[in-house]
């Protein structure tokens, strides 16, 4: 009776921690809570696969290619591959059901499931004595953190809200040994993100050796399970004309990416992550390639299994950013979400005796002083989603030299029907360093402001810099030779990139034949697609 007791009574104030969190949480994030549709946000509104209930259902049989060709059916896809994140999609048809095309309904529930994973993270705090403060704390500062803001104030990174929602109930139902809510944390997760797969594993080959022997066995089963299953979510690797990168090329992107990683983790700067493109490919400083080291140590001093597993799964689960960083244009701190959220719980596994020594030094001004430093900082970082113009404008305020802001920026302008301000924010990326995804761009911005010479110019300044073309411009130049009507041009770049696309030549020409159809109609631009077939 009186350990029952003693358990109500902390679960009771891990509710009223979490009252609390929730409370600055939302005060700190309502710049964003009542903003509008930011970058990829405006895809949802009108989309004619997310338009209600019916499509709730049908979420789970579409990838986001089927997503991107009921938008843009006449524009090349983007990716080189398709995702399959059900759960996600599902929610945004289930909120234009509800309240129609509502940023706010959708900020609203973006918002619970960050809620949610702290409300479960607050569960794994409380034991049969008490709610230790300084683990409290961490989950606050996690909750508060800047770089978590964007994983549910920007409502296209919901995927990464749900999985990490879903990586705490993972993780909570190991430590209680509760089966149903193993197997459906990780039903949720799968069908939210793929790099959940990856998370999950390592929360599993921490945790569940310290359960009872019975249990453990189902959870490595079902792991088993879901790690053969994930060929479903995992993205489906169908070959792209949009990256060719080196092995040594990756091998220092990765090492800066968990560097950065590290950085906007440690160091809680309100940039954080933002433009991988452009930062994983920058030179290499000495403040970003300490990091690298500071892991290793921290790695080698850690003195149990279990944080070294989840330290290790926070490196592995972000690593996928690199291809996005190379496929698209834009990193964001979302992808910091699970790896946080792996980090968290290895601090709330801590044993009893070396957290009571953690409590005896904890200082309670000294928390608070932290919580409102944090709600601070995430209030900053929640301006830049309240409108896609403060986005971009934070971006160039935040990196001047980065060409990215001005791109988004430029792109905004035009939403605007302003193209004599899109023209101008594009013509300053002709003085910056631009890498070859963000040339990309500048290229589509160029064709849809109907300025060829300016698409021109960065075509053979991207040769000039880098030797050679990227696959992805060189596609680009074969939409440029044949909106010049340069057919000559445009078949030799056709037939060179056909003829080193090999396996992929399939995939290339689909792409190819879709550029063409943004042609103007002309007997040449039909010789030109039929070549592709």
């Amino acid at each position: 009776m009186v350990e029952a007791s003693v358990d109500r009574s902390s679960g009771v104030r891990a509710a009223i921690a979490w009252a609390v969190i929730a409370l600055c949480v939302t005060v700190a994030v309502s710049p964003a809570l009542f903003g509008t549709w930011v970058y990829d946000d405006a895809m949802l509104p009108g989309h004619p696969l997310l338009a209600g209930w019916g499509d709730v259902a049908r979420a789970f049989v579409r990838g986001s290619d089927a997503y991107f060709r009921a938008l843009r059916p006449d524009e090349p896809l983007a990716t080189g591959g398709h995702t399959w994140r059900p759960l996600p999609m599902a929610l945004f048809a289930l909120v234009h059901g509800t309240v129609g095309a509502s940023a706010l309904g959708h900020h609203l529930v973006s918002l619970a499931m960050h809620l949610a994973t702290v409300a479960a993270l607050l569960a794994m705090v409380s034991d049969h004595r008490r709610v230790a403060r300084w683990k409290a704390l961490v989950v606050a500062l996690f909750a508060l953190h800047p770089a978590m803001v964007e994983a549910y104030a920007y409502i296209n990174g919901r995927s990464d809200a749900l999985a990490g929602c879903a990586l705490a109930l993972l993780a909570l139902a190991i430590q209680r040994e509760k089966r149903w809510w193993f197997v459906a944390s990780l039903a949720m997760g799968v069908c939210s993100k793929e790099t959940f797969v990856i998370a999950s594993l390592f929360v599993v080959l921490a945790l569940a050796p310290r359960a009872h022997r019975r249990w453990s066995s189902l959870a490595w089963a079902a792991s088993a399970a879901i790690a053969v299953a994930a060929r479903f979510a995992i993205v489906s690797t169908q070959g792209t004309i949009h990256t060719d990168v080196t092995v040594s090329a990756l091998l220092s992107q990765w090492l800066r990416l968990v560097a950065l990683s590290a950085e906007s983790l440690v160091l809680v700067n309100v940039r954080s992550m933002r433009l991988l493109a452009w930062e994983l490919s920058a030179p290499w400083t000495w403040s970003i390639a300490l990091w690298p080291l500071v892991i290793a140590l921290v790695m080698l001093s850690l003195r149990t299994a279990r944080a070294r597993w989840l330290l290790l799964g926070a490196i592995v689960t972000v690593t996928p950013a690199m291809a996005v960083a190379n496929a698209f244009w834009l990193g964001s701190d979302r992808y910091l979400y699970q790896p946080a959220v792996l980090l968290v719980i290895a601090l709330l596994t801590v044993d009893p005796a070396r957290s009571d020594a953690v409590e005896r030094r904890f200082s309670p001004l000294l928390s608070v002083a932290f919580v409102l430093l944090f709600a601070a900082l995430t209030a900053l970082s929640a301006v830049a989603y309240q409108s896609e113009a403060w986005f971009a404008g934070r971006m160039r305020d935040a990196r001047p030299d980065d060409p990215t802001g001005y791109i988004v920026g430029a792109r905004v302008a035009l939403l605007d029907q302003d193209p004599v301000e899109a023209r101008s924010l594009l013509a300053r990326t002709e003085r910056q360093r631009v890498v070859s995804v963000q040339a990309h761009r500048v290229v589509l911005l160029a064709f849809s402001l109907g300025d060829l010479a300016l698409a021109e110019r960065v075509i053979d300044r991207a040769r000039q810099t880098d030797g050679a073309l990227s696959v992805r411009l060189r596609a680009d130049l074969f939409d440029l030779r044949g909106r010049q009507r340069r057919w000559r041009d445009a078949q030799a770049v056709r037939d060179a990139l056909l003829g080193a696309a090999g396996a992929q030549r399939e995939r290339t020409a689909r792409v190819l034949r879709a550029i063409t159809r943004t042609w103007p109609a002309d007997v040449q631009r039909e010789a030109m697609a039929s070549g592709l077939r």
